[in-house]
């Protein structure tokens, strides 16, 4: 059903298969907004959205590393 997840370069989808695996498939679906700007390949918003979440809070440095990948699509 991601059908934008091809589009992503391998480290934003390295971030999405971070997520899914702490979050698992349910937890990560509920970033709703997030999953709206990769479609449409917004990855500063996406990244916004992301900080924007219980999550971020809970994983602490992780998040922090995987908001920046992906708002970069760099690895750190």
């Amino acid at each position: 059903n991601f059908q934008w997840f091809e589009s992503l370069d391998v480290v934003r989808q390295n971030v999405i298969l971070d997520m899914i695996y702490n979050l698992g498939m349910a937890g990560f679906l509920k970033f709703k907004l997030m999953i709206h700007f990769l479609e449409i390949g917004d990855y500063t918003q996406a990244s916004i959205e992301m900080k924007d979440s219980k999550w971020f809070d809970q994983v602490g440095d992780r998040a922090k590393e995987l908001c920046k990948m992906m708002y970069t699509g760099i690895y750190l």
